[in-house]
């Protein structure tokens, strides 16, 4: 059943109860809902002058950012352009080949991050979701990534966002600027926006340098002759830099014709995508050196080592053996980085349309208010 479906059925069950109302009560009913459009215009002109007031303080922060990533990269955030380049890497091509030599010897001990080489790796890494995402072969890349960004589509709305991530040259890929987008869309029916796609700059890896991807090679046996070949062929490999990918919701009635497997396999790769997006533009950004130093602790870190200690851990020594089991248990129970969402239509990340069977697992939202 689709949604439009259920609205109609709700509808019409609504309608049979209405029916049953005396005229008085009709009124009353009325009335009630006049009462409640009032409050949803004052609440709607909250969320403007909420919004407003957010666009101005995040106007005086930006400087600090730039600051950031002056003090982080070694940069006079002044000289750089908007293509991430400085002036000193486009004068690089006039100067003597000696000076090329020694400046090339510099860069390398200092990618990425200058001031603190590995500083969003580190931060990244810091935050248990992300750092279940980011695999080892992934950390030479992310060495040379400088500074984060993220930005509203409409400082008004303030819903769909991107996120920019500003990488050094390096020997992994181009272009060194990646944009993330996160696209919502408000439904027909008035309520909370659905993600309706992701976009993202397309990567173009160096020859042998794709993180995403690792080279096997297998043996083909013929059937009929008995022969046997070698094939090799490239596969997919888990890595941060899978989030660097689209994504494209289908529709109500294409969700409908999918299979359930695919639409839960799909609920949890979009859930998880929007869950990152969110974390790193609410969290990362704008408390980037308290994740590099692990001071700041993920609320659900919090929340799993408050459980860990009851008065059940605080009996004698002669229970010892049973702690350890339940230590066993405890670390099985762990949340997965990808582990499924609510997935029903009308929260955020989830494919709208198709209700999603994955469970009550939490989802992170993003803060638009």
């Amino acid at each position: 059943m689709t949604d439009q479906q259920v609205q109609e059925v709700t509808n019409g069950m609504f309608n049979l109860a209405l029916d049953k109302l005396s005229d008085s009560e009709k009124k009353t009913l009325n009335d009630l809902r006049d009462l409640h459009k009032q409050h949803d215009e004052i609440e709607k002109q909250y969320r403007e002058e909420w919004n407003e007031l957010k666009t101005k303080y995040q106007k005086l922060k930006d400087p600090i950012y730039r600051k950031r990533y002056s003090v982080l990269t070694k940069k006079d955030e002044s000289t750089v352009p908007s293509d991430g380049t400085t002036q000193a890497s486009q004068d690089d091509s006039q100067a003597p080949d000696s000076d090329k030599t020694q400046d090339k010897e510099e860069t390398d001990v200092h990618i990425g991050t200058a001031g603190l080489p590995k500083f969003w790796l580190t931060a990244l890494k810091n935050h248990r979701l992300l750092a279940d995402m980011i695999e080892t072969h992934d950390e030479p890349v992310l060495a040379y990534l400088e500074d984060i960004q993220s930005e509203w589509f409409d400082d008004k709305e303030q819903s769909s966002f991107r996120l920019i991530f500003k990488f050094s040259e390096n020997p992994y890929f181009e272009p060194s600027t990646i944009v993330k987008s996160y696209i919502l869309e408000q439904p027909d029916d008035g309520k909370d926006e659905v993600l309706s796609s992701t976009d993202c700059t397309e990567l173009v890896w160096k020859p042998g340098k794709d993180v995403t991807k690792k080279t096997v090679t297998r043996k083909q046996k013929n059937k009929r002759t008995k022969a046997t070949r070698k094939i090799t062929e490239q596969v997919d490999v888990p890595s941060f830099f899978n989030f660097f990918k689209k994504h494209v919701i289908p529709s109500e009635q294409d969700l409908e014709k999918m299979e359930e497997e695919a639409v839960e396999e799909l609920e949890v790769i979009v859930e998880a995508d929007y869950q990152a997006g969110c974390i790193i533009r609410e969290k990362i950004i704008p408390r980037a050196v308290l994740w590099y130093t692990g001071e700041e602790v993920d609320s659900d870190d919090e929340e799993d080592s408050d459980d860990e200690f009851d008065d059940d851990d605080l009996d004698d020594d002669d229970h010892g053996d049973d702690d350890e089991d339940d230590d066993e248990e405890d670390d099985a129970d762990m949340p997965k980085s990808k582990g499924k969402g609510k997935g029903k239509h009308g929260h955020h990340g989830a494919p709208k349309g198709k209700e999603g069977k994955g469970g009550a697992g939490d989802q992170q939202e993003c803060k638009t208010q």
